[in-house]
């Protein structure tokens, strides 16, 4: 609790940084703080980034969930980058 804590009053790139590192020595007690700490996370790229390296250590249903979560909002930031017109792109990635 005391790393989440920590967290909030940091700069995205660290929090980022740090989550990253401890994703994979995290206790398993532990990954429901991460992963709500990851799901805060508002920069979208590094969001997905951080859940993509949690979501391996998850119960199988929660992580499949998790990486589908990462993977839909990669695509929306790559399909927003490709076409910024595009309305749907910028749902998802807002969402």
């Amino acid at each position: 609790r005391q790393v989440t804590h920590w967290l909030e009053f940091q700069p995205t790139a660290a929090r980022v940084d740090v989550l990253g590192e401890l994703a994979p020595c995290l206790p398993v007690e532990l990954l429901p703080e991460a992963l709500t700490a990851a799901r805060s996370l508002e920069d979208r790229e590094r969001r997905a980034r951080v859940l993509g390296m949690l979501a391996p250590r998850l119960p199988v249903e929660l992580g499949a969930e998790v990486l589908a979560e990462a993977l839909t909002t990669a695509k929306a930031i790559e399909e927003l980058r490709e076409n910024p017109e595009e309305t749907n792109a910028i749902l998802h990635v807002t969402c």
